[in-house]
Parts: C-alpha cells; sequence; structure tokens
C-alpha cells in the first residue's frame, strides 16, 4: 500500500539525499513513486529520462550559508575571537539553528518540487 502526501518537515529527510550516501532516493516519473536507487543506477536512469534523483542536503541549503542567514537575521553578535558555530553550540542556541535549517531546506524542496511539477508524493509502506 501506498501513501500519498504533501512535503513536510517529518518527512523531507525521506526524500533529501545526504552526500556520500550508497543510495539516492527519486521520483519514477512514469509511476509517481519515490524509489531508491544505487547512485550509479540513479545517474543512469536520469539522464535515459526515467527519474529524477532528489536534491542533496547540501544543495537545498548548505549549513555554512543557513549559518551566515541564521547570525544576520536574529542578529546575533558574535566576538572576533569566536568561531560562529562554537559560539552558537555553547550560547544554545544551535537547536534553533538546525531548525531554521530544516525550514531553509523544506522551503528550498518545495521550490524544486515546484519546478518539476510534482504535486503530491507517493511512498511505499
Amino acid at each position: 500500500m501506498a501513501k500519498k502526501e504533501k512535503i513536510e518537515k517529518e518527512n523531507l529527510s525521506e526524500i533529501m539525499n545526504l552526500v556520500r550516501a550508497e543510495e539516492v532516493m527519486c521520483y519514477d516519473k512514469k509511476t509517481g513513486k519515490c524509489i531508491l536507487l544505487e547512485n550509479l543506477e540513479a545517474i543512469s536512469q536520469q539522464e535515459e529520462g526515467k527519474v529524477w534523483i532528489f536534491p542533496y542536503d547540501m544543495e537545498l541549503c548548505s549549513k555554512e550559508k543557513g549559518l551566515r542567514w541564521f547570525i544576520e537575521e536574529y542578529n546575533i553578535d558574535i566576538p572576533d575571537y569566536r568561531k560562529r558555530w562554537q559560539y552558537l553550540r555553547e550560547s544554545g542556541s544551535n537547536q534553533a539553528f538546525y531548525e531554521y535549517l530544516l525550514d531553509l531546506r523544506l522551503d528550498a524542496m518545495k521550490d524544486w518540487l515546484h519546478e518539476h511539477n510534482i504535486l503530491q508524493l507517493d511512498f511505499d509502506e
């Protein structure tokens, strides 16, 4: 049985690919299903026009870019002698940053889905 749903934070990790993973999540254009393929097979099928490989986390928004935007948006003043990430972690803001980064990636994934005219995702259960 398959379940169809729109993309939300909770299922973003199901389709967002991670760098260095041996398998990637793809969208099968013919069936409309989300499928997991080995990297080389996915590339081959994408070149043949059969699938779209879902974006990688870093393609959606890199941690570095998200960190810059987070610091700017929340007007966080980091002392010159401190590293940004270390300061956020020590000040307890790292969890808020990860939520912010997840929101950025979710918005970017929604844009990607819209560009590819994917209205719903079909996951195998």
